[in-house]
């Protein structure tokens, strides 16, 4: 579902199969299990993100794998430091 420039408060929205256009989550839990979703022009104003089903198991996954001593941190480290190469700045106030 398409869902364009509303103000979400004190909620918890499910991310996945939804498309979020120009939206505002304030105070709001994020429910994200793996499934396709997209966020475009959003900003969640003091919420948090919660991975749930696959995602979940991804996110313990991945966990796992960046403990000291696995050989794997490096790896991962670089996975993540890339996700955030594609941060978009917030508007001007």
């Amino acid at each position: 579902m398409r869902v364009e420039r509303r103000v979400f408060r004190d909620e918890t929205v499910a991310l996945d199969g939804n498309e979020f256009v120009d939206c505002v989550f304030e105070r709001c839990c994020l429910t994200f299990a793996g499934g396709n979703c997209s966020l475009t022009g959003c900003r969640l104003e003091e919420g948090g993100v919660k991975f749930i089903g696959p995602a979940q198991n991804t996110v313990k996954f991945l966990n796992a794998l960046s403990k000291l001593g696995s050989g794997f941190q490096e790896g991962i480290a670089k996975e993540i430091d890339g996700l955030y190469k594609f941060r978009v700045a917030p508007p001007p106030n």
